[in-house]
C-alpha cells in the first residue's frame, strides 16, 4: 500500500507537498491494492496546502482496489486544504468478477476520527470520497467525480454536484478558473489568485464566503467578509476575493 507515501502508526505533518503519478499494482491473486498515492494505517496525520493527483490503485486479476488517491485505515487525522484530483482505481486485466473498486479520490476505513477540512475532490474517475466509517467533510467541494460522496460521510457547508444532503450544503457549479489547466481556484469578479497577481473574472463562484462560518478566515486576503471560502484554497492566502455589494448613502 502507498505507492507514493506509506505510513504505519506514524505521526505525520504534510505541508505544501505534491503526491502525483504514483501507483500500487497487484502482483498476485487476492491481493488488496490500497492507496495509489498515499496509504495510511493508524497513526495521526495533519495536512495543509497539498495536492494528490494522477495516482492509481491498479488491480490485475482478482483484487480489491481501494483509494486511488489515498487510503486511510484507522487513526486520527485532519486533512486540511487538499486538492484531490484525477485519481483512479482500475482493473487492467481480464478474469475475475469479484474484483472491487472503491474511493478513487479517497477511501476511509475503520476510523471515525477523520475530518476533511477545506478540500476539493474533483475529476476522480468513479468515486470522489468514500467512507466505511462516519467521517466529516467540512467546507469542501466535491465535483465532477463519477459519484461524489459514497458511504458514511457527514457533510457540512459543502458544494456537492450529486446533491448529497448535509448541513448548509449547496449543489451549484463552483466555477473553477480553468480545470483544463489544473487551476481549481474559484472565479471572482473581485479577483482570483495567480502567481503573477490577482486576475478579475466575469463571474463569481457561489463557493466564495459560503464555507463554515465558525472557521477562522483571517488568513484569507481582504476583502473576505470574515468568512472562509469552500474548497482547497479557502482559509489560505490564495483564497479568491469577496465581491462587495454597493452601498447606497442617503445625504440630506
Amino acid at each position: 500500500y502507498g505507492g507514493g507515501i506509506g505510513s504505519c502508526l506514524a505521526t505525520v505533518t504534510m505541508i505544501d507537498c505534491a503526491v502525483q503519478s504514483n501507483q500500487v499494482v497487484q502482483t498476485a491473486w487476492d491481493q488488496n491494492v490500497l492507496g495509489g498515492g498515499i496509504g495510511i494505517r493508524e497513526g495521526r496525520w495533519q495536512t495543509s496546502g497539498s495536492v494528490i493527483s494522477f495516482n492509481v490503485a491498479n488491480g490485475i486479476l482478482r483484487s480489491f482496489n481501494y483509494g486511488g488517491g489515498m487510503y486511510v485505515d484507522g487513526g486520527i487525522h485532519r486533512f486540511n486544504n487538499l486538492l484531490i484530483c484525477r485519481n483512479s482505481c482500475t482493473k487492467v486485466g481480464g478474469g475475475q468478477p469479484i474484483a472491487r473498486y472503491a474511493g478513487d479520490g479517497a477511501y476511509v476505513f475503520n476510523t471515525t476520527n477523520v475530518v476533511f477540512q477545506n478540500c476539493t475532490f474533483v475529476n476522480n474517475t468513479n468515486q470522489g470520497l468514500r467512507s466505511a466509517s462516519n467521517i466529516v467533510a467540512n467546507s469542501c467541494i466535491l465535483w465532477g467525480n463519477g459519484d461524489d460522496v459514497t458511504g458514511d460521510v457527514s457533510l457540512a457547508w459543502c458544494d456537492v454536484e450529486d446533491g448529497d444532503t448535509g448541513t448548509n450544503c449547496i449543489s451549484e457549479d463552483p466555477l473553477f478558473v480553468n480545470p483544463a489547466t489544473f487551476d481549481f481556484h474559484l472565479k471572482s469578479r473581485a479577483g482570483h489568485w495567480t502567481p503573477g497577481g490577482w486576475v478579475l473574472d466575469v463571474l463569481t463562484s457561489p463557493c466564495i464566503d459560503t464555507g463554515d462560518k465558525r472557521v477562522n478566515a483571517s488568513l484569507e486576503p481582504e476583502p473576505n467578509r470574515d468568512r472562509v471560502n469552500m474548497g482547497a484554497y479557502g482559509g489560505t492566502y490564495q483564497a479568491s476575493l469577496s465581491t462587495l455589494e454597493p452601498t447606497l448613502l442617503l445625504i440630506q
